[in-house]
């Protein structure tokens, strides 16, 4: 039985909002997040991720002269996801998962 290999996929939403908007989206994402569905992008690109139990966190701040940035990423192994949905997998196959998510970051 051979591995499928799964293929990348990739969305940015990059816009400008206001203060009050910021707020809804973020609401509208932490919603998203709890029912662990969380869908990106528009209709035509778009990408649909569903958050495992383990998940890692990443907060940056920086401020520079009159600019600040605020990032805020998470990540997670699909292979841990799917074992909470009963499937199973390897746990080379879970190193192997973690692997390319470092990849994809760097």
């Amino acid at each position: 039985m051979g591995k499928e290999k799964k293929e990348k996929r990739k969305v940015s939403v990059k816009q400008a909002m206001s203060y009050d908007e910021t707020i809804s989206f973020l609401e509208e994402l932490l919603k998203n997040f709890k029912n662990r569905e969380i869908m990106i992008g528009g209709e035509e690109n778009s990408i649909t991720v569903f958050p495992a139990d383990q998940i890692q966190m990443e907060l940056k701040a920086k401020a520079k002269k009159d600019k600040v940035k605020l990032k805020l990423e998470f990540g997670w192994s699909e292979a841990i996801a799917a074992e909470a949905d009963g499937s199973s997998c390897t746990k080379d196959e879970e190193k192997k998962d973690a692997k390319e998510m470092k990849k994809d970051e760097e």
